[in-house]
């Protein structure tokens, strides 16, 4: 059986007309899907120069934070004296530090370790569930075995450390519970 002109004529215009459709498809997915992820990547670019532009933010009022408890002569008192160091010095300086914890939400803790007794923390505040808590001087712990300890006391007078993010430590347990600590 002999097919007309007409009818291959027809199937071959056909399969053009489907291959061009297909390829007009494909070109447009590939080039809309481009789009698409360039869309993203800006806006994903632009987020995290957001973000960190707010962590230098954070960055430089914490800093600025340190410096105020650096600059405060009961510190200097503190830290000069140590562990014999008057203890109304301490409790101004543990005001100080729950004056802070309370107008800064997201510290979790501050505190003032010494250098002598291989670190031993002078002065603690932690916030819980109630607000601050002064930290008794029978729980202060040692820290200097911590990076954010030994290798602050080798950078100059007015520098600042800043440590890796990861989770606070107390007595040996991690204590951030999705709270990452810097």
């Amino acid at each position: 059986m002999k097919t007309s002109i007409g009818l291959k004529l027809g199937f071959w215009l056909a399969l053009l007309g489907i291959l061009s459709t297909a390829l007009t498809g494909y070109y447009a997915y590939t080039q809309s899907r481009e789009l698409l992820i360039k869309s993203a990547e800006d806006k994903l670019l632009t987020a995290t120069h957001v973000l960190a532009h707010r962590f230098t933010y954070s960055l430089e009022e914490i800093s600025n934070d340190v410096k105020l408890i650096a600059i405060l002569p009961v510190t200097a008192s503190i830290a000069d004296s140590g562990q014999r160091s008057v203890a109304s010095d301490k409790r101004e300086l543990a005001e100080i530090f729950s004056g802070l914890i309370e107008a800064h939400p997201e510290y979790v803790q501050i505190r003032l370790i010494g250098t002598a007794n291989h670190g031993l923390e002078l002065v603690r505040v932690d916030r819980d569930l109630n607000g601050p808590t002064v930290v008794p001087e029978d729980k202060l712990q040692e820290k200097g075995h911590y990076p954010y300890v030994f290798k602050t006391l080798k950078i100059a007078p007015g520098q600042f450390y800043v440590s890796k993010i990861n989770l606070n430590r107390e007595r040996g347990a991690h204590q951030g519970l999705g709270k990452p600590t810097l």
